[in-house]
């Protein structure tokens, strides 16, 4: 995820990058931090610094594709159920 936040990002709809998508980014080096840790020993810490965001993630991956494929059946003169 934080490899497409960092490749796609322009494909956002968003004029300006949202707080949300820069959250897994923020929570990979969290882990990385742990796995550090864990080479020296430290095994008192098993999750990243930063929690993932899985329902927040799932919710705006949700709406955009949702409001895109909406916006192209308009474009395309279809009528969308749902």
């Amino acid at each position: 995820m934080r490899g497409l936040v960092l490749t796609h990002a322009d494909l956002l709809s968003e004029p300006v990058m949202p707080p949300l998508p820069l959250k897994p980014c923020a929570h990979v080096p969290g882990y990385e931090m742990t796995v550090a840790r864990w080479s020296q020993s430290g095994y008192d810490e098993h999750l990243s610094a930063v929690p993932f965001p899985s329902q927040e993630t799932a919710t705006y991956a949700r709406m955009g594709f949702t409001e895109p494929k909406r916006e192209q059946a308009r474009l395309l003169g279809q009528r969308h159920s749902g």
